[in-house]
């Protein structure tokens, strides 16, 4: 490695920043790109929306002049790749920036770093989302490649068309660290957000909408020979909620090794809902091993009466559906009859099984593909597919970058409200519509995350639900500190109809570092806060005494409660499930023993 940075460039070599982060990582790595690895701007979009100009002391200004289309309508990119990439190799880049104005009152700017091939179809090594601050710093990104890259096929990209903005690049150094590093070692952003202060003023707000939405009153009578008791003691323990609660099945519960214990009880602890896959791909449905394999999850949540969500039936372009599709390209008939066949043969397959709720089409946003080939008014043949089967399901739109990335993409956000009102207009049989709420480093204030939720209910008076929920960050505080904050600004407003965790084990996460329990099931402090307020704060576990007339009440969670009355050594207990109306139950006590 010696000979080989030796032999690098001089203006590589006195890249100060590329000299920092090796000086952090523990090893040094080689640079991934050439000579002079800047970046340089790439307007997608007519009229250009990106302008640079050069700032002082080597740094450079970019100015985006309004939101995009997309994010990547604007964008800056490295060079190619000069080496290969293997799969296992990790990598890591470094921008020093600030932001000089941005879309916010706080001025903060807006990107999504990606290491991506640099030509079709375009696919990512990673994509995250960052918030860039008003003060210099150096923002961190990290990955580990799936799969062989030749030298010259990637590029580091940054889309900022998110918002109108101004940002100042000082430096950008990436390196490839080869295999076997250990990604606790390496460094990290720290992050904040607006409103993570603990008397941030909208958490008041959000306890009493909370008290408004998610609670109702529960009367409590204690009789005894129907006589009012008073003084009785009375417990209510809520032993479930009504609001799903929710995780992917990323793994089959069922399969062999010694992990799998382990995965049962932590869902079966933390959740009370499960979303199943069932997408159609070479990795999916139809095509190989996981048919069974989604068969068992199925099974499992069923035997374990979990509330199912299937995922998905269509993800609509040929990069998500079997390879063999693309033969049909050029025939639109016979490409929207296999679909559409297809569709229905899985459905039927499954359509036995008690689906809660489908998500029918997914990112529609950018998936475009297929629309564009057989005609757009597929996508209410496959929601009518799904109805058929599923008549009592509510029906999924499911889509992403709608509230995550601070909320601030309202190109995407115009997009999917765009697909939302051609379903609308088309009569498909519509029900919920899915946030994906993925997260990176750019986190989105909850007072923001009501707005949108408010756009969005406010148009289209559906009930939205947070589908897949991570937060891919190593600074695991201010994870912790997010999930909580973002667990009760969802739970609060009265828009939301649920909450899915995408994954919870490192093991089997698609993002490890969103994971709430590390590889060895090491709990990490998301869990700690997931189960706070999941477990804790949104169950009602109160202690109250009936009045002279023999009564009380209580303003409880909606769900599944347990009474439980004791008066000396008598004791009675009952159960009542609580809903949006309010709730009365009347406990009669056994009668007192005759003396003799």
């Amino acid at each position: 490695m010696t000979a080989a940075l030796l032999a690098l460039p001089l203006a590589l070599i006195q890249n100060p920043l590329q000299a920092r982060l090796q000086s952090e990582c523990p090893l040094p790595g080689l640079p991934l790109f050439g000579a002079g690895a800047g970046l340089t701007l790439s307007n997608n979009t007519s009229p250009p929306l990106g302008q640079r100009t050069e700032g002082e002391g080597g740094s450079f200004v970019v100015e985006v002049s309004a939101a995009g289309e997309n994010a990547y309508a604007a964008e800056l990119k490295s060079p190619a790749t000069v080496a290969p990439i293997r799969k296992g190799d990790v990598l890591i880049a470094a921008l020093d920036m600030r932001s000089l104005a941005g879309g916010r009152e706080s001025g903060e700017g807006r990107l999504m770093f990606g290491f991506q091939q640099n030509s079709a179809p375009w696919g990512g090594l990673t994509y995250v989302d960052a918030t860039v601050t008003r003060s210099r710093r150096v923002m961190y990104f990290t990955t580990t490649a799936q799969q062989d890259f030749p030298a010259g096929t990637v590029e580091a990209t940054l889309h900022i068309a998110q918002q109108a903005q101004r940002l100042e690049i000082f430096g950008f150094a990436a390196l490839n660290l080869g295999q076997g590093v250990d990604p606790s070692r390496l460094p990290f952003t720290r992050i904040a957000y607006p409103g993570m202060e603990p008397d941030a003023p909208w958490r008041a707000k959000a306890w009493d909408m909370l008290d408004k939405n998610r609670k109702s009153e529960l009367a409590i009578e204690v009789v005894r020979g129907g006589q009012p008791v008073p003084g009785a003691q009375i417990e209510v323990v809520q032993e479930s909620s009504s609001y799903p609660f929710g995780a992917f099945l990323d793994a089959d519960p069922m399969a062999p090794g010694e992990d799998s214990p382990r995965y049962r009880a932590a869902l079966l602890e933390l959740f009370n809902a499960v979303t199943v896959p069932i997408y159609w791909a070479d990795w999916g449905w139809n095509e190989g091993p996981l048919k069974e394999d989604y068969r068992s999850r199925i099974d499992w949540a069923k035997q374990n009466d979990l509330r199912m969500k299937a995922h998905c039936l269509l993800w609509p372009s040929f990069r998500w559906m079997p390879t063999r599709v693309r033969e049909l390209e050029s025939s639109p008939a016979a490409l929207r009859s296999l679909v559409t066949r297809e569709a229905r043969a899985r459905a039927a397959a499954i359509a036995a099984e008690p689906f809660a709720v489908v998500d029918v089409l997914n990112e529609l946003k950018t998936e475009q593909e297929l629309g564009k080939i057989v005609g757009f008014d597929i996508y209410e043949e496959v929601f009518g597919i799904a109805r058929q089967a599923w008549p009592k399901a509510k029906l999924v739109y499911n889509d992403f970058n709608i509230v995550s990335g601070g909320g601030a993409d309202t190109a995407a956000q115009n997009e999917v409200k765009r697909w939302i009102r051609h379903l609308q207009a088309a009569k498909a049989p519509l029900d919920m519509i899915g946030f994906q709420a993925h997260f990176g480093e750019g986190l989105t204030r909850p007072e923001r995350v009501w707005e949108v939720l408010d756009d969005f209910h406010g148009e289209f008076g559906l009930p939205i639900e947070a589908t897949e929920f991570d937060v891919d960050t190593r600074d695991e505080e201010a994870q912790a500190a997010y999930t909580r904050d973002f667990l009760l600004a969802w739970y609060a407003h009265p828009a939301t109809a649920g909450f899915t965790q995408w994954g919870f084990w490192e093991g089997a996460h698609w993002k490890p570092n969103g994971a709430m329990f590390r590889r060895d099931w090491s709990p990490k402090p998301n869990l700690a806060a997931y189960k706070e307020m999941v477990l804790e704060k949104f169950r009602t576990q109160e202690t109250l005494a009936t009045n002279g007339s023999g009564r009380a009440s209580l303003r409880a969670f909606h769900g599944r409660h347990r009474v439980t009355v004791r008066v000396g050594d008598a004791q009675a207990e009952a159960m009542i499930s609580l809903g949006a109306e309010s709730g009365r139950i009347r406990i009669e006590l056994p009668a007192e023993p005759r003396l003799r």
